[in-house]
């Protein structure tokens, strides 16, 4: 109940009544289980969260430990102190993942990543929307970078702003690049029914629209597959950018 509600507060949806009840259980529960005596400091700061504004998650900041400790726990340099030995350890690890690292990684421009000649089917479902493309100036690919913090595949469902300026969502069907004004994503349209507070409901359609893939914002959560109807999560960082 305590990891639940701290998890939902991410996401500014938790009861922060319900959360200090829950963390009064679990200590309690705990001192039966296993001794008053080994209650520790920590457990006294769990009541104040629920004190502060919101909180952000940091389980991936918590997974980032592994880094560390698979040098702490071996350790053959002794020669120099053991907090440096470490931090030089896991800072060369670090720059050596990073100069292996693709092109797309260091720019915050909208560009196809991996991008290589379409085949002739592939091409020809392009045409469809393109029918004066010349094949030899086009190139596909699965993934695509966005914006420098977003990078998208096909199939992937986003939200996108349409060339009207309007705000939109829809599966991405196939990404491309002409050669021209940067990469572009065909969407498979998908249409509101209606708005809730942490959802939209939506159907798909049979409308497909060529997009710039600099104008997708974020890809989304969802739900549905097979049915009539999708469920797709708001995405709380967008929700300043955009509302369908």
């Amino acid at each position: 109940m305590v990891l639940g509600q701290i998890l939902r507060a991410a996401r500014q949806l938790w009861d922060r009544a319900k959360l200090k009840a829950s963390v009064a259980a679990y200590i309690y529960a705990f001192g039966m289980l296993y001794g008053d005596e080994n209650i520790v400091p920590k457990f006294h700061y769990l009541f104040h969260m629920a004190d502060h504004p919101r909180l952000f998650s940091c389980f991936v900041l918590e997974r980032k430990h592994k880094d560390v400790k698979r040098f702490q726990n071996d350790l053959f340099n002794c020669n120099v102190e053991y907090g440096r030995n470490i931090l030089r350890a896991v800072t060369d690890h670090q720059l050596g993942k990073l100069q292996l690292l693709e092109p797309h990684h260091w720019t915050g421009e909208a560009v196809l990543i991996k991008g290589h000649a379409a085949s002739a089917a592939v091409f020809s479902r392009i045409t469809v929307i393109f029918p004066h493309l010349d094949q030899a100036a086009c190139t596909v690919s699965q993934s695509a970078r966005a914006h420098q913090f977003e990078i998208v595949c096909v199939r992937d469902v986003v939200l996108y702003r349409k060339s009207d300026g309007s705000i939109a969502i829809g599966d991405i069907a196939q990404l491309l690049d002409t050669g021209a004004a940067g990469p572009i994503a065909l969407i498979k349209c998908w249409e509101e029914i209606s708005s809730h507070k942490r959802c939209w409901k939506l159907r798909t359609t049979d409308s497909v629209e060529a997009i710039y893939v600099s104008s997708i914002n974020t890809a989304v959560v969802w739900s549905g597959e097979g049915a009539s109807t999708r469920t797709v999560i708001k995405p709380l960082h967008a929700f300043a950018w955009a509302t369908v």
